[in-house]
């Protein structure tokens, strides 16, 4: 809710929707429902400020809207993992249509770099200075690591001489 208070306390549009779906339905449509509950609790508090929030939320518990975004991309099998690339597409893609008689949102291009078809990724190349035989590891790491040994043994030789 701070994050509302925020943009609302600066004048924006809050648009309340909901992210895909999970294979647990209740608690997904328990965070609808305590979302809806928070928002018109602080709506409320703050009348002033109930024109900026636009609830597109799912209006009913089991009536499912085809053409919301979430619908478009189907059940997560996962909550815990991201979705794919084109999931993530198709969602944005069905938001906007979603939300096209409210406001504009511009199309998902893909950076020049993602649209270019790549190669396996090859060995990295040697950088100045560098031995053929560790790669990976650069000098400096190796320096530091004797320089750690060599006081780890300086100060184990220390306290075997107190002994």
């Amino acid at each position: 809710m701070s994050a509302i208070d925020l943009w609302t306390a600066c004048g924006t549009r809050v648009y309340l929707l909901n992210g895909p779906r999970t294979s647990n339905v209740v608690s997904w449509e328990h965070v609808t429902i305590k979302m809806r509950s928070h928002v018109l609790s602080y709506v409320s508090g703050q009348p002033e400020r109930a024109q900026l929030i636009v609830d597109v939320l799912q209006q009913n518990i089991g009536l499912m809207d085809a053409r919301a975004a979430w619908a478009a991309v189907g059940i997560l099998k996962n909550a815990e993992e991201w979705m794919s690339e084109e999931s993530t597409r198709t969602f944005y893609r069905f938001l906007r249509s979603q939300l096209e008689p409210m406001l504009t949102l511009e199309e998902l291009r893909l950076a020049p770099f993602r649209a270019q078809k790549g190669r396996e990724p090859g060995e990295p190349a040697l950088s100045k200075g560098s031995t053929g035989g560790l790669h990976g590891v650069n000098r400096k790491h190796r320096k530091r690591a004797q320089n750690r040994l060599r006081d780890k043994i300086r100060a184990t030789t220390l306290k075997m001489q107190e002994f």
